[in-house]
Protein backbone atom coordinates (compact mmCIF):
# COMPACT_ATOMS: atom_id res chain seq x y z
CA UNK A 1 0.00 0.00 0.00
CA UNK A 2 1.41 3.53 -1.02
CA UNK A 3 0.62 5.82 1.57
CA UNK A 4 0.15 10.11 0.48
CA UNK A 5 2.53 12.19 2.99
CA UNK A 6 0.22 15.12 3.99
CA UNK A 7 2.68 17.60 2.94
CA UNK A 8 2.66 16.46 -0.64
CA UNK A 9 -0.86 16.92 -0.63
CA UNK A 10 -0.68 20.68 0.79
CA UNK A 11 1.72 20.96 -2.00
CA UNK A 12 -0.04 20.01 -4.80
CA UNK A 13 -3.50 21.78 -3.41
CA UNK A 14 -2.17 25.08 -2.86
CA UNK A 15 -4.15 27.54 -3.54
CA UNK A 16 -7.49 25.97 -3.43
CA UNK A 17 -9.79 26.68 -1.70
CA UNK A 18 -13.11 24.18 -2.09
CA UNK A 19 -14.42 21.46 -0.40
CA UNK A 20 -11.88 18.87 0.84
CA UNK A 21 -13.68 15.87 -1.21
CA UNK A 22 -12.56 11.83 -0.49
CA UNK A 23 -13.25 9.77 -3.70
CA UNK A 24 -13.38 6.15 -3.43
CA UNK A 25 -13.51 4.50 -6.74
CA UNK A 26 -12.57 0.91 -8.18
CA UNK A 27 -12.27 2.05 -11.69
CA UNK A 28 -9.19 4.37 -12.30
CA UNK A 29 -6.03 4.31 -15.25
CA UNK A 30 -3.40 2.66 -13.71
CA UNK A 31 -1.34 5.42 -14.98
CA UNK A 32 -2.47 8.08 -16.80
CA UNK A 33 -3.30 7.49 -21.00
CA UNK A 34 -4.69 4.17 -19.89
CA UNK A 35 -7.78 3.62 -20.87
CA UNK A 36 -9.35 1.73 -17.34
CA UNK A 37 -11.60 4.53 -15.77
CA UNK A 38 -10.76 7.33 -17.39
CA UNK A 39 -14.37 9.11 -17.25
CA UNK A 40 -12.96 8.97 -13.57
CA UNK A 41 -9.89 10.43 -13.65
CA UNK A 42 -11.40 13.08 -16.06
CA UNK A 43 -13.87 14.37 -13.75
CA UNK A 44 -11.10 14.13 -10.81
CA UNK A 45 -8.64 16.37 -12.54
CA UNK A 46 -11.53 19.02 -13.63
CA UNK A 47 -13.05 19.08 -9.57
CA UNK A 48 -9.23 19.73 -8.42
CA UNK A 49 -9.06 22.92 -9.94
CA UNK A 50 -12.23 23.81 -7.33
CA UNK A 51 -11.80 21.00 -4.31
CA UNK A 52 -8.93 19.32 -2.53
CA UNK A 53 -9.34 15.55 -3.92
CA UNK A 54 -8.10 12.92 -2.27
CA UNK A 55 -8.85 9.24 -4.69
CA UNK A 56 -8.96 6.00 -3.17
CA UNK A 57 -8.63 3.32 -5.58
CA UNK A 58 -10.04 0.01 -4.07
CA UNK A 59 -8.83 -2.86 -5.46
CA UNK A 60 -9.68 -6.89 -4.64
CA UNK A 61 -6.64 -8.44 -3.08
CA UNK A 62 -4.75 -10.69 -5.24
CA UNK A 63 -1.35 -12.49 -5.97
CA UNK A 64 1.09 -9.57 -7.18
CA UNK A 65 1.88 -11.78 -10.09
CA UNK A 66 -1.08 -11.52 -11.34
CA UNK A 67 -2.08 -8.47 -10.51
CA UNK A 68 0.38 -6.80 -13.19
CA UNK A 69 -1.25 -9.50 -15.84
CA UNK A 70 -4.80 -7.57 -15.23
CA UNK A 71 -5.57 -3.88 -15.63
CA UNK A 72 -8.78 -3.77 -13.53
CA UNK A 73 -6.96 -5.32 -10.82
CA UNK A 74 -3.36 -3.44 -10.41
CA UNK A 75 -2.19 -0.67 -8.01
CA UNK A 76 -1.92 2.51 -8.90
CA UNK A 77 0.81 3.80 -10.24
CA UNK A 78 1.21 7.16 -7.93
CA UNK A 79 4.37 8.28 -9.16
CA UNK A 80 2.65 8.53 -12.01
CA UNK A 81 0.16 11.01 -11.15
CA UNK A 82 2.88 13.06 -8.89
CA UNK A 83 2.40 15.99 -11.05
CA UNK A 84 -1.83 16.28 -10.54
CA UNK A 85 -3.31 18.49 -8.75
CA UNK A 86 -4.93 15.62 -6.60
CA UNK A 87 -3.38 12.30 -4.74
CA UNK A 88 -4.27 8.85 -5.34
CA UNK A 89 -3.15 5.57 -3.59
CA UNK A 90 -4.77 2.15 -4.12
CA UNK A 91 -6.22 0.17 -0.99
CA UNK A 92 -7.15 -3.51 -0.76
CA UNK A 93 -9.43 -5.49 0.28
CA UNK A 94 -10.58 -9.56 0.87
CA UNK A 95 -12.98 -10.66 -1.68
CA UNK A 96 -13.97 -14.02 -3.27
CA UNK A 97 -14.70 -13.82 -7.28
CA UNK A 98 -18.25 -13.18 -8.65
CA UNK A 99 -19.76 -12.16 -4.83
CA UNK A 100 -19.74 -15.36 -3.41
CA UNK A 101 -19.49 -14.07 0.06
CA UNK A 102 -22.89 -12.53 -0.40
CA UNK A 103 -23.94 -9.69 1.93
CA UNK A 104 -20.35 -10.39 3.79
CA UNK A 105 -19.13 -8.79 0.80
CA UNK A 106 -19.48 -5.05 2.14
CA UNK A 107 -18.33 -6.15 5.63
CA UNK A 108 -14.92 -7.56 4.47
CA UNK A 109 -14.33 -4.34 1.98
CA UNK A 110 -15.26 -2.40 5.20
CA UNK A 111 -12.84 -4.13 7.86
CA UNK A 112 -9.91 -4.26 5.04
CA UNK A 113 -10.24 -0.18 4.66
CA UNK A 114 -11.12 1.64 7.01
CA UNK A 115 -8.64 2.03 9.59
CA UNK A 116 -6.64 3.85 6.35
CA UNK A 117 -9.65 5.71 5.33
CA UNK A 118 -9.94 7.48 8.72
CA UNK A 119 -7.05 8.65 8.98
CA UNK A 120 -7.15 10.16 5.87
CA UNK A 121 -10.12 11.65 6.64
CA UNK A 122 -8.75 13.19 9.96
CA UNK A 123 -5.32 13.93 8.34
CA UNK A 124 -6.64 16.09 5.61
CA UNK A 125 -9.86 17.29 6.89
CA UNK A 126 -12.22 15.56 4.57
CA UNK A 127 -15.77 17.03 4.41
CA UNK A 128 -18.16 15.02 1.94
CA UNK A 129 -17.52 11.28 0.63
CA UNK A 130 -17.95 10.61 -3.09
CA UNK A 131 -17.84 6.51 -3.65
CA UNK A 132 -18.58 5.74 -7.59
CA UNK A 133 -20.30 2.04 -7.84
CA UNK A 134 -22.54 0.17 -5.00
CA UNK A 135 -19.43 -1.40 -3.66
CA UNK A 136 -17.74 1.58 -2.89
CA UNK A 137 -20.74 2.82 -1.90
CA UNK A 138 -21.19 0.38 1.43
CA UNK A 139 -17.06 1.47 2.28
CA UNK A 140 -18.77 5.49 2.15
CA UNK A 141 -21.77 4.57 4.36
CA UNK A 142 -19.62 3.14 7.28
CA UNK A 143 -17.34 5.90 7.01
CA UNK A 144 -19.67 8.07 7.00
CA UNK A 145 -21.77 7.76 10.11
CA UNK A 146 -18.38 7.19 11.84
CA UNK A 147 -16.95 10.41 10.99
CA UNK A 148 -20.46 12.52 10.84
CA UNK A 149 -20.00 12.91 6.67
CA UNK A 150 -21.89 13.24 3.61
CA UNK A 151 -21.87 10.67 1.32
CA UNK A 152 -22.69 10.17 -2.60
CA UNK A 153 -22.42 7.56 -4.98
CA UNK A 154 -22.52 7.67 -8.35
CA UNK A 155 -23.74 4.77 -10.47
CA UNK A 156 -22.47 4.26 -13.45
CA UNK A 157 -24.38 1.15 -14.81
CA UNK A 158 -26.36 -1.72 -14.42
CA UNK A 159 -24.03 -4.60 -12.86
CA UNK A 160 -23.96 -7.97 -15.10
CA UNK A 161 -23.02 -10.28 -12.47
CA UNK A 162 -26.15 -12.56 -11.38
CA UNK A 163 -24.63 -13.17 -7.63
CA UNK A 164 -24.76 -9.33 -7.31
CA UNK A 165 -28.18 -8.64 -6.22
CA UNK A 166 -30.00 -12.61 -6.72
CA UNK A 167 -31.37 -12.87 -2.88
CA UNK A 168 -33.37 -10.24 -0.43
CA UNK A 169 -31.17 -9.91 1.51
CA UNK A 170 -28.74 -8.67 -0.93
CA UNK A 171 -31.45 -6.38 -2.56
CA UNK A 172 -32.10 -4.86 0.80
CA UNK A 173 -28.47 -4.12 1.84
CA UNK A 174 -28.20 -2.09 -1.28
CA UNK A 175 -31.41 -0.54 -0.88
CA UNK A 176 -30.25 0.54 2.94
CA UNK A 177 -27.12 2.38 1.46
CA UNK A 178 -28.91 3.77 -1.16
CA UNK A 179 -31.54 5.13 0.67
CA UNK A 180 -28.92 6.66 3.72
CA UNK A 181 -27.03 8.13 1.00
CA UNK A 182 -27.21 11.92 0.71
CA UNK A 183 -27.30 12.14 -2.79
CA UNK A 184 -27.34 9.50 -5.47
CA UNK A 185 -26.18 10.34 -8.66
CA UNK A 186 -27.06 8.52 -12.18
CA UNK A 187 -24.93 9.22 -15.05
CA UNK A 188 -28.57 8.23 -17.05
CA UNK A 189 -31.89 8.70 -16.48
CA UNK A 190 -32.27 4.98 -17.76
CA UNK A 191 -30.68 4.14 -14.32
CA UNK A 192 -33.36 4.84 -12.10
CA UNK A 193 -35.52 2.15 -13.38
CA UNK A 194 -33.02 -0.29 -13.02
CA UNK A 195 -32.85 0.70 -9.12
CA UNK A 196 -35.96 0.55 -8.21
CA UNK A 197 -35.82 -3.09 -7.05
CA UNK A 198 -33.59 -1.78 -4.29
CA UNK A 199 -35.20 1.58 -3.05
CA UNK A 200 -38.63 2.68 -2.03
CA UNK A 201 -37.99 6.22 -3.04
CA UNK A 202 -35.62 7.99 -4.89
CA UNK A 203 -36.10 11.42 -3.36
CA UNK A 204 -32.26 11.42 -3.66
CA UNK A 205 -31.65 10.12 -7.08
CA UNK A 206 -30.17 13.18 -9.15
CA UNK A 207 -29.09 12.99 -13.31
CA UNK A 208 -25.73 14.51 -13.66
CA UNK A 209 -24.47 13.45 -16.81
CA UNK A 210 -20.86 12.62 -17.93
CA UNK A 211 -18.54 14.77 -19.43
CA UNK A 212 -16.06 14.52 -22.12
CA UNK A 213 -12.11 14.96 -23.35
CA UNK A 214 -11.08 15.55 -26.69
CA UNK A 215 -7.43 15.38 -27.79
CA UNK A 216 -5.64 18.54 -28.64
CA UNK A 217 -3.84 18.37 -32.29
CA UNK A 218 -5.81 15.39 -32.85
CA UNK A 219 -5.30 13.92 -36.08
CA UNK A 220 -7.17 11.28 -38.65
CA UNK A 221 -5.96 7.78 -38.04
CA UNK A 222 -4.07 6.33 -41.33
CA UNK A 223 -2.87 3.34 -39.24
CA UNK A 224 -5.48 1.33 -41.11
CA UNK A 225 -5.64 2.53 -44.80
CA UNK A 226 -9.48 3.06 -45.56
CA UNK A 227 -10.98 1.76 -48.73
CA UNK A 228 -14.64 3.32 -48.47
CA UNK A 229 -17.32 4.07 -46.38
CA UNK A 230 -16.46 3.54 -42.83
CA UNK A 231 -18.29 2.69 -39.99
CA UNK A 232 -16.18 2.88 -36.52
CA UNK A 233 -17.43 1.38 -33.17
CA UNK A 234 -15.12 1.04 -29.64
CA UNK A 235 -16.66 -0.60 -27.05
CA UNK A 236 -15.82 -3.28 -24.71
CA UNK A 237 -16.77 -6.73 -26.71
CA UNK A 238 -19.56 -7.60 -24.82
CA UNK A 239 -23.31 -8.95 -25.67
CA UNK A 240 -25.14 -6.18 -24.73
CA UNK A 241 -22.96 -3.91 -26.90
CA UNK A 242 -25.01 -4.75 -30.29
CA UNK A 243 -21.79 -5.50 -32.42
CA UNK A 244 -23.53 -8.68 -34.09
CA UNK A 245 -26.90 -6.69 -35.11
CA UNK A 246 -24.23 -4.16 -36.69
CA UNK A 247 -22.51 -6.46 -38.51
CA UNK A 248 -25.57 -8.18 -40.08
CA UNK A 249 -26.30 -4.85 -40.91
CA UNK A 250 -23.33 -3.52 -42.63
CA UNK A 251 -23.53 -7.38 -44.39
CA UNK A 252 -27.02 -6.00 -45.66
CA UNK A 253 -25.58 -2.59 -46.51
CA UNK A 254 -22.64 -4.01 -48.99
CA UNK A 255 -25.61 -5.37 -50.98
CA UNK A 256 -27.53 -2.23 -51.47
CA UNK A 257 -25.17 0.18 -52.35
CA UNK A 258 -22.39 0.14 -55.16
CA UNK A 259 -18.96 1.87 -53.22
CA UNK A 260 -16.79 0.15 -50.55
CA UNK A 261 -18.32 0.22 -46.81
CA UNK A 262 -16.02 -1.18 -43.90
CA UNK A 263 -16.43 -1.07 -40.46
CA UNK A 264 -13.50 -0.99 -37.60
CA UNK A 265 -14.41 -2.08 -34.48
CA UNK A 266 -12.00 -1.31 -31.48
CA UNK A 267 -11.60 -3.18 -28.39
CA UNK A 268 -11.56 -6.12 -27.14
CA UNK A 269 -13.84 -8.88 -24.79
CA UNK A 270 -15.62 -11.77 -24.63
CA UNK A 271 -17.49 -11.64 -27.59
CA UNK A 272 -14.45 -11.06 -30.06
CA UNK A 273 -13.95 -14.98 -31.52
CA UNK A 274 -18.13 -15.05 -31.85
CA UNK A 275 -18.28 -11.57 -33.91
CA UNK A 276 -15.18 -12.57 -36.06
CA UNK A 277 -17.06 -15.59 -36.98
CA UNK A 278 -20.28 -13.98 -37.71
CA UNK A 279 -18.22 -11.49 -40.22
CA UNK A 280 -16.56 -14.35 -41.77
CA UNK A 281 -20.07 -16.39 -42.32
CA UNK A 282 -21.54 -13.37 -43.80
CA UNK A 283 -18.79 -12.83 -46.11
CA UNK A 284 -17.27 -10.22 -44.65
CA UNK A 285 -13.69 -11.50 -43.53
CA UNK A 286 -12.18 -8.23 -45.68
CA UNK A 287 -14.40 -5.96 -44.43
CA UNK A 288 -14.98 -5.77 -40.98
CA UNK A 289 -11.22 -4.95 -38.72
CA UNK A 290 -11.01 -6.19 -35.42
CA UNK A 291 -7.90 -3.53 -33.59
CA UNK A 292 -7.94 -5.03 -30.58
CA UNK A 293 -6.67 -3.01 -27.57
CA UNK A 294 -6.16 0.73 -28.61
CA UNK A 295 -5.23 4.10 -26.31
CA UNK A 296 -7.92 6.41 -25.61
CA UNK A 297 -5.81 9.14 -27.97
CA UNK A 298 -6.03 6.50 -30.38
CA UNK A 299 -9.16 5.52 -30.40
CA UNK A 300 -10.23 9.41 -30.86
CA UNK A 301 -7.68 9.43 -33.59
CA UNK A 302 -9.45 5.98 -35.55
CA UNK A 303 -13.09 7.89 -34.93
CA UNK A 304 -12.08 10.95 -36.47
CA UNK A 305 -10.61 8.92 -39.70
CA UNK A 306 -14.28 6.96 -40.06
CA UNK A 307 -17.08 8.52 -41.62
CA UNK A 308 -19.59 7.35 -39.00
CA UNK A 309 -19.83 6.46 -35.37
CA UNK A 310 -22.19 3.54 -34.85
CA UNK A 311 -22.68 1.97 -30.75
CA UNK A 312 -25.93 0.40 -30.86
CA UNK A 313 -25.81 -1.02 -27.38
CA UNK A 314 -28.67 -2.10 -25.95
CA UNK A 315 -28.00 -2.23 -22.25
CA UNK A 316 -26.01 1.48 -21.78
CA UNK A 317 -26.46 3.80 -19.08
CA UNK A 318 -24.07 6.26 -20.33
CA UNK A 319 -21.66 5.63 -23.36
CA UNK A 320 -18.86 9.02 -22.90
CA UNK A 321 -17.45 7.69 -26.64
CA UNK A 322 -21.07 8.80 -28.22
CA UNK A 323 -20.09 12.30 -26.56
CA UNK A 324 -16.52 11.89 -28.16
CA UNK A 325 -17.60 11.22 -31.39
CA UNK A 326 -20.16 14.16 -31.16
CA UNK A 327 -17.64 16.27 -30.35
CA UNK A 328 -15.02 14.94 -33.15
CA UNK A 329 -18.09 16.14 -35.45
CA UNK A 330 -18.82 12.49 -36.66
CA UNK A 331 -22.39 11.10 -37.54
CA UNK A 332 -23.25 9.22 -33.97
CA UNK A 333 -25.85 6.43 -33.88
CA UNK A 334 -26.92 5.19 -30.57
CA UNK A 335 -30.28 3.28 -29.25
CA UNK A 336 -33.50 4.39 -28.75
CA UNK A 337 -34.19 4.47 -24.77
CA UNK A 338 -30.81 3.84 -23.57
CA UNK A 339 -27.85 6.33 -22.41
CA UNK A 340 -27.69 8.35 -25.58
CA UNK A 341 -30.99 9.08 -25.62
CA UNK A 342 -30.35 11.63 -22.94
CA UNK A 343 -28.62 13.49 -25.25
CA UNK A 344 -29.16 12.92 -28.78
CA UNK A 345 -32.44 13.83 -30.44
CA UNK A 346 -32.87 11.53 -33.28
CA UNK A 347 -32.42 13.53 -36.88
CA UNK A 348 -30.74 16.50 -35.23
CA UNK A 349 -27.98 16.09 -32.85
CA UNK A 350 -26.82 12.11 -34.36
CA UNK A 351 -29.45 9.11 -34.62
CA UNK A 352 -31.17 6.89 -32.73
CA UNK A 353 -31.88 3.42 -33.72
CA UNK A 354 -34.20 0.15 -32.64
CA UNK A 355 -32.16 -1.92 -29.66
CA UNK A 356 -31.76 -5.34 -31.36
CA UNK A 357 -32.61 -4.23 -34.51
CA UNK A 358 -29.64 -4.76 -37.55
CA UNK A 359 -32.93 -3.29 -40.53
CA UNK A 360 -33.33 -0.35 -38.23
CA UNK A 361 -29.12 0.27 -37.96
CA UNK A 362 -28.77 -0.44 -41.78
CA UNK A 363 -31.57 2.00 -42.87
CA UNK A 364 -29.78 5.14 -40.53
CA UNK A 365 -26.05 4.33 -42.38
CA UNK A 366 -28.06 3.70 -46.00
CA UNK A 367 -29.36 7.51 -44.93
CA UNK A 368 -26.02 8.96 -44.07
CA UNK A 369 -24.82 7.29 -47.59
CA UNK A 370 -27.39 9.05 -49.61
CA UNK A 371 -27.51 12.35 -47.87
CA UNK A 372 -24.27 12.94 -46.60
CA UNK A 373 -25.13 17.00 -46.82
CA UNK A 374 -27.70 15.95 -43.84
CA UNK A 375 -25.82 13.62 -42.05
CA UNK A 376 -22.89 16.77 -41.71
CA UNK A 377 -25.52 19.38 -40.43
CA UNK A 378 -26.37 16.39 -38.00
CA UNK A 379 -23.09 15.92 -36.82
CA UNK A 380 -22.24 19.97 -36.52
CA UNK A 381 -25.54 20.14 -34.56
CA UNK A 382 -24.06 17.38 -32.06
CA UNK A 383 -20.51 18.53 -31.65
CA UNK A 384 -22.14 22.33 -30.78
CA UNK A 385 -24.19 20.32 -28.44
CA UNK A 386 -21.93 18.67 -26.55
CA UNK A 387 -19.65 21.46 -26.35
CA UNK A 388 -22.16 23.78 -24.97
CA UNK A 389 -24.37 21.46 -22.22
CA UNK A 390 -21.89 17.97 -21.84
CA UNK A 391 -17.87 18.90 -20.93
CA UNK A 392 -16.47 18.35 -17.72
CA UNK A 393 -16.00 21.60 -16.59
CA UNK A 394 -19.88 21.71 -16.44
CA UNK A 395 -19.85 18.47 -14.71
CA UNK A 396 -17.52 19.71 -12.32
CA UNK A 397 -19.56 22.81 -11.59
CA UNK A 398 -22.91 20.94 -11.23
CA UNK A 399 -20.64 18.02 -8.46
CA UNK A 400 -19.49 21.16 -6.76
CA UNK A 401 -22.45 22.45 -6.45
CA UNK A 402 -23.67 19.55 -4.78
CA UNK A 403 -20.52 18.81 -2.18
CA UNK A 404 -20.97 22.62 -1.54
CA UNK A 405 -25.04 21.74 -0.18
CA UNK A 406 -24.46 18.14 1.24
CA UNK A 407 -21.84 19.57 3.72
CA UNK A 408 -23.94 22.84 4.56
CA UNK A 409 -26.87 20.51 5.14
CA UNK A 410 -24.73 18.02 7.67
CA UNK A 411 -23.48 21.43 9.29
CA UNK A 412 -26.53 22.94 10.14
Amino acid sequence: MQTVPTSDLANRTSGVEGPRVLVLTPLFPVRPGEKLGNFVLDQVRELSESCRVSVVVTRAWIPALLRERNPHKASIDADAYRHERFTVETLRYFSLPRYWLGTLAAPFMRLGMLARLRSIVRERGVQVIHAHGILAGFVAQSLAQECGLPYMVTVHGAEDSPRFSNTEAKRRQIGIMLEQADSVILVGSTLSEHLEQFVSTAKNFVVVPNGFRVFENLAPSTRFPKRGFRVVTAANLDANKGLDHLIRAVAMLRRQVDAPVELLIIGNGPERDKLSKLARDLGLAQDVRFTGFLSHRETEAEILGGDVFCLPAWREAFGVVYLEAMALERPTIGCRGQGPSDFITDGTTGYLVEPKSAESIRDVLQAIIDDPCDAARVAAAGRSKVFAQLTWRQNAATMLNLYQSLIARKTK
